[in-house]
């Protein structure tokens, strides 16, 4: 009160407090960074090492189990697991929350350090890197030409323009991937090779040697010192050719040493790297650049700077033609759009509705002033705790729109009622504000305590919401703040004494009064007819929520084979239970009032026909589903989110060349080109996934990737709305269906159409199944895939394991005796193989400031050729050639494609998408609930969820704690300010009933209960709260005054119904935006809007009428426990009231 005083007695200086607001909070807005998300820090580091040639089972023994033991050591690991594919093993260790990442870094680094001695030489030395969410690819390049080879592309890119990009500001770094990469190829010639008596190890060695700057040290002469090196590297390709090779034979040392040019056993190439993949853009060739910023680095900014940086390179080479494949800053600034014009639809919406209340515009921009200031000194606080402006915080401003008037409502409306006394606006104010002031500081403190445990919950959706939860705390004591400040102060100048907003002047104004007049009327008879019957109120409000759970549980049956009718009777069996205890609840209370003296054998009745609601519910649900021809509730952990993308994962058999998997990419392309809503195709011929080590690799795998174009909202279906380029007018799903349709089956391939969603979790649904038992292992996946595949649970799509037949491989067994005989060793052999087929790259050619690989091979014509493995000569002895048939023996074994491993054991993964409208987490349950119905497991087999459902998993501990925490923290609250134990009840079974609205919400609109969905139900436990305090307040104030409960509580509930009519609509009317989902990308936030606005309406309504009553029957047992504590103590004889005796029954009057 004396905050209110000294703000109405110094108007200037709250004047200068608000425009030092604006003016910081839009230096803060400014000075922020803008992101698509929260940073969030996930605690992965991943250590990839390239072994060239090997395969899986090499790679996993010889690498990946050597790292893994090597680090399953370091402090705070959580997960480990690997995976080992041809030429590559990749292992990633997950750690605790909470673990500092650069610590477990440089541990985990040193532990690798020690097993360096111990990997294969040939493999390379391992890249450790930890995963940054903040630091991701923001833009992607496809760089074309039309008068440049790929080479020569490829060579400008990697020697000019990557490090254009790459010096942009806020850039980290930059990955090439596509087009001819320069090498000098040396091809040997297998007979000439023979001709010459040269071994294939004689070449490799001599080449590496020849091609070397050698320092050599120094000389002092004098005053002068001289530099001494040996300066051996080939200058030109013709160096190389004319490069000499001499013959010896070590079995006869006196022999005279033969001299070879490298040019009459070899051709010398200045070609290009043979390749394993390849980037494709509308079915051309194209070098795919991908910029990836720096932590604190801004995207819009970055990809800003590389539009100039685009014009620039477009008028230096005219020929070059950069395509924009991804583009996250278009993201940030559509979705960051679609934010601020919800914000700005939502502060209008809520305007209106105040000035329909109040019939005046000075009344209307005192409240309305209240959101600007509110949401600049937001700005300052989310600025001074170092977030960003992304999705999250403008979300909290948008919910805390309605929220931030709600105060300045309350006061102003009570404000108006003491002007309307006679009082003049100063003391009005003061008054006004002062009676308010308990009520105004619960609701606010209400929704203080709820979202503060969203702020500081565990988990990585404590990192998620943080910014949004603390962006609601500073947004509603903004408020408080300028409820006791500004509001007053500006009520106490604009308005004059005897202003009366109830009896207006205007027509509409009028019409709406008597129009409202009605209502308060009509809803003081259904008061007074609830308070008569408060049992019969009491319990069948408070049996929402009961009576919803069992309509969920009957709607399964509606999904079985039959009519409606057998679905309505299968489903009411769900209320069985809840009528038996409701009938045997009547027949306690029945008993219990016979103690009392009351013969009512009717409440056995009532109860009984209570439980058959429960049965009619159940019977509902079942037709509800059976209507649908769906599940009537579906829940997920992640929201559906339209990410303009549709991939195709297409497979080919084992050991299928890359020409032909590229037939078959050229063929899928062809189809999505064709697509209207197809933008770009984007081609990766060799590996599925995007970026790093995702995804299979190989000769048989590839991923058609097709960019639509944006999906038009409903706000860009306006008729005066112009679009810059074509609008796309279905979702990303219904687009992968049109595709699969299209493309239909391609012979000898298997090519797997979704939208590409999920946030970066993947497929929807991911299982781990981990055993050591490989056969058993294998058996149970395949089982289960088997069961997915023929339809067991409807909705899962493109089933797919981890687990497929590798390509052949032809084996070369050594013979130890003979490679003994011959002088060789086992790893001589496998150098020389490898020189033959995969080539050795040890020696540099280096040419104006640029290094490119020197590698010997056998020529394409031999390489290529199976039949003369076995007459490659691996060395010469006393002239004679020791052929790799002579040493070893050749056979063809099917080779693996993959292994992993998951905590050391071995793993095959299991994935599946969705059709449009399934839910992964309903769909996860029934695959979980089918391999246990159906035991498709065998001993010693267990699953582990990956994906969503592990995050699903491993969250909603954190969710769930964060919501009793938000109910404990309420009732603590109201229990400080009411000074009673009993009093947060009343108020607090508003909650339940909120729940009750918010899942009819969801069903009626057939959305699903995912992670944004559950922050809306803790949102709503602090504010559905309100309307209670309100009422609560009130009555206890006129209770004070004098009047009886009964009577306080007939005038508090019409009195109180204006603020809190105001104060839902405005709350419903601001979140209507995100409800409806107006803008681009605003499908992800959408279920908080519906949740929100289901609860409210749902909990308004019931709270008038519930709440009193509630009232009546909590304040009987404050006075009871106070009256029995006082004859325990002997203050007071046992003298029983009418409330104390009166019979417990639906129908009985206070």
């Amino acid at each position: 009160m004396n905050l209110t005083k000294s703000a109405i007695a110094r108007p200037v200086f709250i004047l200068m407090l608000v425009v030092a607001a604006l003016l910081l909070g839009t230096i803060a807005y400014k000075s922020m960074r803008l992101e698509l998300n929260p940073e969030v820090s996930f605690p992965t580091i991943t250590v990839a090492t390239v072994y060239p040639g090997a395969g899986p089972d090499e790679v996993a023994t010889l690498v990946s189990k050597r790292i893994e033991d090597s680090v399953s050591g370091v402090s705070g690991l959580q997960t480990l697991s690997s995976s080992s594919q041809e030429g590559i093993s990749t292992v990633t260790a997950n750690f605790e929350l909470g673990t500092d990442i650069d610590i477990a870094l440089n541990d985990l680094r040193s532990r690798v350090d020690t097993v360096l001695n111990d990997l294969p030489d040939a493999a390379e030395r391992p890249t450790i890197f930890k995963f940054d969410n903040s630091s991701q690819p923001v833009l992607y390049l496809a760089l074309t030409s039309t008068g440049r080879s790929s080479r020569d592309l490829r060579d400008l890119i990697d020697n000019t323009l990557e490090d254009q990009f790459g010096q942009l500001p806020g850039v980290a770094s930059t990955a090439v991937q596509g087009g001819d990469v320069r090498e000098i190829q040396i091809l040997l010639d297998k007979d000439k090779l023979v001709s010459y008596g040269i071994g294939i190890n004689d070449v490799q060695s001599q080449i590496a040697n020849a091609t070397q700057n050698i320092p050599g040290g120094r000389i002092t002469s004098g005053r002068q010192e001289l530099s001494v090196r040996v300066l051996g590297e080939f200058k030109t390709v013709d160096q190389i050719r004319d490069s000499v090779i001499t013959v010896s034979d070590v079995n006869t040392p006196n022999a005279r040493n033969r001299i070879v040019r490298l040019r009459d056993i070899a051709e010398v190439r200045d070609g290009v790297v043979e390749r394993t993949s390849y980037a494709r853009l509308d079915g051309g060739d194209t070098v795919v650049l991908a910029i990836q910023k720096a932590r604190t680095g801004n995207a819009v900014q970055i990809t800003q700077a590389a539009d100039k940086l685009i014009a620039d390179i477009s008028k230096q080479y005219p020929d070059i033609k950069i395509t924009k494949t991804l583009e996250q800053a278009k993201q940030i600034s559509e979705s960051l759009a679609d934010l601020n014009f919800t914000l700005y639809f939502a502060v209008f919406l809520v305007a209106v509705t105040v000035y329909v209340f109040l019939h005046n515009f000075r009344g209307t921009l005192i409240v309305a002033l209240a959101i600007p200031v509110c949401v600049f000194v937001t700005f300052i606080a989310l600025w001074m705790a170092g977030f960003t402006i992304n999705n999250l915080t403008m979300l909290s401003l948008i919910l805390a729109t309605s929220v931030l008037v709600d105060d300045a409502i309350v006061v102003l409306e009570n404000i108006f009622r003491h002007l309307r006394l006679g009082e003049n606006p100063r003391e009005a104010a003061i008054n006004g504000r002062a009676e308010i002031g308990t009520a105004a500081l619960a609701i606010t403190m209400a929704d203080v305590v709820v979202f503060l445990p969203i702020a500081f919950m565990g988990g990585i959706v404590g990192q998620f919401f943080k910014p949004m939860a603390l962006g609601f705390v500073f947004a509603v004591l903004a408020s408080l703040f300028v409820s006791f400040t500004l509001t007053p102060m500006l009520a106490s100048r604009w308005f004059k004494a005897g202003e009366d907003m109830e009896h207006p002047t205007g027509v509409f104004s009028k019409a709406f009064e008597r129009g409202f007049g009605n209502l308060e009327r009509g809803y003081g008879r259904i008061l007074e007819w609830a308070l008569t019957h408060r049992w019969f109120v009491f319990i069948l409000g408070n049996m929402a929520l009961s009576g919803l759970i069992v309509f969920l549980m009957g709607s399964g049956e509606g999904l079985k084979p039959g009519n409606v009718f057998t679905a309505f009777a299968n489903g009411a069996k769900a209320g069985i239970p809840l009528l038996a205890i409701a009938t045997v609840v009547g027949a306690v209370v029945f008993v219990i009032n016979l103690f009392r003296r009351y013969f009512r054998p009717q409440i056995i009745l009532y109860g009984f026909l209570f439980g058959l609601l429960y049965l009619a519910a159940g019977g509902a649900g079942a037709m509800f589903s059976h209507w649908r021809q769906g599940p009537a509730f579906k829940f997920g952990f992640l929201p559906d989110s339209d990410a303009a993308q549709v991939a195709a994962n297409i497979q080919l058999p084992p050991g299928s060349s890359l020409a032909a998997t590229q037939e078959v990419v050229a063929y899928v392309e062809n189809v999505f080109k064709k697509h209207p809503d197809v933008k770009y195709v984007v081609s990766n011929v060799g590996s599925q996934g995007v970026g790093g080590f995702a995804g299979s690799q190989g000769s048989q795998y590839a991923q058609v990737q097709a960019t639509l174009y944006d999906k038009a909202s409903p706000l860009d279906r306006l008729p005066w709305v112009k679009h810059e380029e074509k609008m796309r007018y279905q979702a990303d799903t219904a687009v992968a269906a049109d595709l699969l349709v299209q493309t239909g089956r391609v012979p000898g391939a298997d090519v797997r159409i979704s939208a590409a969603g999920g946030l970066g979790f993947g497929s929807p649904i991911q299982m781990s199944f981990v055993g050591n038992d490989n056969a058993k292992l294998n058996e149970s996946v395949q089982k289960v895939a088997a069961r997915l595949r023929a339809g067991a649970v409807a909705g899962v799509i493109n089933v797919d394991t981890s687990s497929k037949p590798g390509k052949i491989e032809l084996q070369a067994i050594p013979d130890r005796t003979r490679l003994a005989d011959a002088g060789l060793t086992v790893g001589a052999v496998g150098a020389a193989v490898r020189t033959l087929y995969t080539g050795d790259d040890s020696a540099k050619f280096r040419v104006d400031g640029q290094e490119y690989d020197i590698r010997v091979q056998m020529s394409d014509k031999d390489r290529n050729n199976p039949n003369l493995v076995n007459e490659v000569p691996v060395r010469f002895s006393e002239g004679q050639p020791i052929t790799l048939g002579q040493v070893t023996q050749l056979q063809e074994r099917p080779g693996l494609d993959k292994v992993e491993r998951r905590q050391k054991s071995t793993e095959i993964r299991l994935t599946a998408d969705l059709l449009p409208g399934a839910a992964a987490g309903s769909i996860q349950g029934q695959i979980n609930s089918l391999i246990d119905s159906e035991k498709l497991l065998a001993d010693g087999v267990r699953t582990v969820p990956l994906g969503q459902a592990d995050a699903q998993q491993r969250e909603g501990g954190f969710i769930a704690g964060a919501y009793l925490l938000g109910l404990v923290l309420v009732y603590m609250l109201l229990a400080s300010l009411y000074d009673n134990l009993l009093y947060p009840f009343i108020i607090q079974l508003a909650q339940p009933q909120a729940v009750t609205g918010a899942l009819l919400g969801l069903i009626l609109t057939d959305k699903s209960l995912n992670l944004i969905g559950i922050i809306g139900l803790v949102t709503l436990t602090g504010l559905v709260g309100k309307n209670a305090i309100l009422l609560v307040d009130y009555a206890n104030t006129l209770r004070d005054r004098g009047r009886s409960r009964h009577d306080a509580l007939v005038e508090a509930g019409p009195t109180r119904l204006r603020p809190i009519a105001m104060t839902s609509i405005a709350l419903i009317l601001g979140t209507l935006p995100i409800a409806l989902a107006l803008g681009r990308g605003s499908e992800f936030r959408e279920t908080i809007g519906i949740v929100i606005i289901g609860g409210i309406v749902v909990s308004t309504l019931l709270t008038l009428v519930v709440i009193p009553c509630s009232y009546t029957i909590f304040d009987d047992m404050s006075n009871w426990i106070g009256r029995l504590m006082r004859r325990v103590n002997g203050s007071e004889k046992a003298n029983p009231t009418k409330n104390s005796s009166e019979p417990l029954t639906p129908a009985n009057v206070d």
